[in-house]
């Protein structure tokens, strides 16, 4: 293990794995090009993202030297440039270590969350603040398609998210007796189902955490919060602590689990079950056939509370909905009176409209929409590839089709496991994610007696 401080950076190099006694090693580690703000003893959150992103793409020189019996060193010598010899790591762990009172004491969890080596520095700046419990930038946030970060495709469940371009032309408008001064991605009036904008998701894998931090904004009346970046990071890195603590001491799940963003339908459970204004007001469904099932029995969670909702006993009601490759959020406001009935609210953390969908025809139209927006993001990522860096267009265009295979011990993966897999697995993939979207805003706008289309 290494360690010296070029400036305010620390430089730790260690071996995750140690076949052999490795004591009499020596690590020595020189940075290739000295960092531009190397002067600064106690950087702000912005100048530490910056420096972290540069040195994590510095060329380095490894020397390893172990001193001879009788005397003498042999040694072996590195150059490890990332742009030669590989690609940089996928993802990245950060890690936001807390302050210390006087006593020593922490003032904050350490939090722990991996993100993509694609990062920002606008955004891992954002993560560090967030971190450290400072203040939002709030209304300063920028939900361009631009400044969204480009993710690959992710896995077939709800643990994994794929990138998605957001729609333009928002609109502001308040919707009587519901929460007031929401800007409007989607509606249909005519059904009274209405889809607010919400903070643009970049991080492949927290699509759970918004769908819960959007449930939690709406129900509080929260709007503004609904775009604050920095508070939902906030938000989010404490219930990725808290899942942390809570599934080591319940012996439910290992850190790892959580730390990558991912949240699955135990946890949300859980973080529903750990805030007192949540727990008896989101019902969380992992999957449309478990929404059919809970709809057909009167004394189920789900039946019980759109059937409250349509009474007038309870005012509203969220819904963290499961669709195949992500988690959307609802939430069902009751009438306060005769004239004006119920509202759904309807919210996608892509802010892909999806309030007026109405027929099978709309989701292949959507689906195919989606699909060709999705073929620069699918080239992008390969380019950052080695391999693919200097191919011709026409090798990507027979990826984009194809996918990219991979193996495992001489066996071919199932295509629907590769990263990058083929259009025909990803057209099915999002034909059934938005058919699930269809049928959950359907169904709960029929319960809520919401004017048919």
């Amino acid at each position: 293990r290494s360690h010296f401080r070029p400036g305010f950076l620390s430089i730790r190099v260690s071996f995750c794995r140690q076949p052999c006694d490795m004591s009499p090693v020596r690590i020595s580690v020189h940075p290739g090009e000295p960092s531009p703000a190397a002067d600064i003893k106690s950087p702000s959150a912005a100048a530490a993202a910056a420096a972290l992103l540069a040195a994590l793409r510095a060329p380095l020189t490894l020397e390893f030297q172990a001193e001879l019996s009788g005397g003498g060193v042999a040694a072996l010598e590195a150059q490890i440039g990332w742009e030669d010899v590989a690609c940089l790591p996928a993802k990245v762990m950060l890690k936001v270590l807390p302050a210390l009172h006087s006593g020593d004491e922490p003032i904050e969890d350490e939090f722990h969350l991996a993100v993509p080596t694609s990062i920002t520095p606008e955004r891992l700046a954002d993560l560090i603040k967030a971190g450290r419990g400072e203040s939002s930038r709030l209304g300063s946030v920028d939900h361009s398609s631009e400044d969204a970060m480009r993710s690959e495709e992710a896995s077939p469940s709800p643990d994994g998210c794929s990138e998605e371009t957001p729609a333009e032309g928002y609109c502001s408008l308040s919707i009587p007796d519901m929460v007031p001064g929401l800007t409007l991605v989607d509606a249909d009036e005519r059904r009274r189902v209405f889809q607010p904008l919400c903070l643009q998701q970049w991080h492949e894998g927290v699509c759970g955490h918004h769908a819960l931090f959007n449930i939690s904004c709406l129900l509080r009346e929260q709007v503004p919060t609904l775009l604050d970046e920095i508070n939902f990071w906030k938000t989010t890195l404490r219930n990725i602590s808290a899942l942390a603590r809570h599934g080591e001491q319940e012996k439910r799940w290992p850190r790892s689990r959580v730390t990558c963003g991912v949240a699955d339908e135990a946890h949300l459970r859980a973080l529903v079950s750990f805030d007192d204004f949540l727990h008896d007001r989101v019902c969380i469904v992992p999957s449309r056939e478990v929404f059919e099932a809970q709809l057909q029995s009167e004394d189920s969670p789900v039946r019980v509370a759109v059937d409250a909702i349509r009474a007038g006993h309870r005012a509203a009601q969220g819904f963290v909905l499961g669709a195949t490759s992500h988690w959307y959020a609802a939430v069902a406001f009751a009438a306060k009176d005769a004239e004006v009935g119920p509202r759904l609210l309807f919210c996608d953390s892509h802010n892909v409209p999806l309030a007026q969908l109405r027929t099978p025809e709309d989701v292949e139209q959507l689906v195919e929409s989606r699909l060709l927006k999705s073929r620069e993001h699918f080239n992008e990522a390969l380019r950052r590839l080695p391999d693919w860096q200097h191919r011709p267009p026409c090798h990507l265009d027979k990826a984009f089709e194809d996918g990219v295979e991979e193996w495992w011990k001489g066996v071919l993966k199932s295509s629907l496991f590769w990263r990058h897999r083929p259009l025909g697995v990803r057209r099915h993939l999002k034909r059934q994610e938005i058919s699930d979207v269809l049928a959950y805003t359907t169904s709960l706008a029929d319960l809520l007696g919401l004017p048919p289309t």
